[in-house]
């Protein structure tokens, strides 16, 4: 994925870069399939003329510089814990889900078989594996639990099931864990 982060934005408000630190023992991705707009949760853009912004007005957090929906309170307390980026750009240009899934959860440009088969576009075995198939793969294993595992359900069904979930070109045994699960069926 490409980040352009600005270092001098990044740390603002701060006494510089953290020094020393630890190691991330575990990673959570919130992969979000569908549901609120980026423009009405994290990246308000209040300056964008009225056509380009949401109707919520943004609410200061306790991270200096960042501004959330007045309807994420609670969120906006906790914001100093946060690592929002609101930079992620790309080249993808094919008009459908598949393709920026794919690009998303595995950082590769799709292929010219995103544009040509759209939605169509199925897993490929030679795909580029999901970041937390690849983070599975290359981390020291702590406990007997998978690698990387997928909640409430994969983001997509037959017969659309979407590239970059799965860690394809790494083999199956990378294959996130699926967890099918609803609390209505307790």
């Amino acid at each position: 994925m490409h980040f352009k982060l600005k270092r001098a934005k990044l740390w603002r408000g701060l006494d510089g870069p953290p020094s020393g630190g630890g190691r991330a023992e575990s990673v959570i991705l919130f992969f979000l399939c569908g549901g609120a707009s980026h423009i009405d949760t994290w990246d308000m853009k209040p300056e964008a003329p009225v056509e380009y912004r949401g109707l919520f007005s943004p609410i200061e957090t306790t991270a200096p510089g960042v501004r959330l929906c007045e309807h994420l309170p609670l969120l906006a307390k906790q914001a100093h814990h946060l690592a929002v980026v609101n930079s992620v750009s790309g080249s993808v240009n094919t008009n459908d889900h598949h393709a920026g899934y794919y690009y998303q959860l595995t950082g590769h440009v799709p292929d010219a078989t995103f544009l040509s088969l759209g939605n169509d576009r199925r897993p490929y075995s030679n795909d580029w594996p999901f970041i937390g198939s690849v983070v599975g793969e290359r981390a020291p294993r702590r406990s007997p639990l998978p690698g990387a595992i997928t909640l409430p359900h994969k983001p997509s069904k037959a017969p659309y099931t979407r590239p970059g979930q799965f860690a394809a070109r790494l083999g199956v045994e990378f294959d996130p864990l699926s967890v099918n699960g609803n609390v209505e069926d307790r």
